[in-house]
């Protein structure tokens, strides 16, 4: 619901709401036509977990550090790769070495990232209703904290 700022909940419902509608706009489609995803539609909700796709894993590697330029497309990208490495372990196509470079795009800036990380690691569910790559997201957090003492 967009206030009269022009700003409202956009993308991932609390996660990506700091930035006006049009700037996340502007910042998925951008994503989308360099990496070849489907563009922002006029009823798409969380887009960025919609277009996540194991398939799309290693060109949203490639362009990684291309398209992360500031904080917003930060965020939508670090979705995009947790959200899609979710999609290959279901699909069975996850390696550790994949998941090794994920992490090391991450961690650039994980400290911008901390509520996404806690999004996808889901440490107050039961483990049978957490996300598949959640444990993945729980080890990396824990070993970032640990660095941070």
């Amino acid at each position: 619901m967009a206030g009269s700022s022009g700003r409202g909940v956009v993308g991932s419902g609390r996660f990506l709401m700091d930035y006006s509608a049009e700037k996340y706009q502007i910042a998925v489609n951008e994503i989308a036509f360099s990496c070849n995803l489907p563009q922002l539609g006029p009823f798409t909700q969380d887009w960025e977990f919609e277009v996540a796709d194991s398939s799309k894993l290693n060109i949203l590697i490639e362009k990684y550090n291309e398209l992360a330029t500031n904080r917003l497309r930060r965020e939508i990208l670090a979705h995009l790769l947790i959200g899609s490495y979710n999609d290959a372990i279901v699909n069975g196509t996850a390696t550790v070495e994949i998941w090794d470079v994920i992490e090391s795009l991450l961690i650039q800036k994980c400290h911008e990232l901390a509520e996404i990380l806690e999004y996808w690691a889901c440490k107050n569910d039961q483990p049978e209703d957490r996300f598949n790559v959640s444990e993945y997201v729980i080890s990396f957090d824990e070993r970032i904290k640990q660095e941070w003492q």
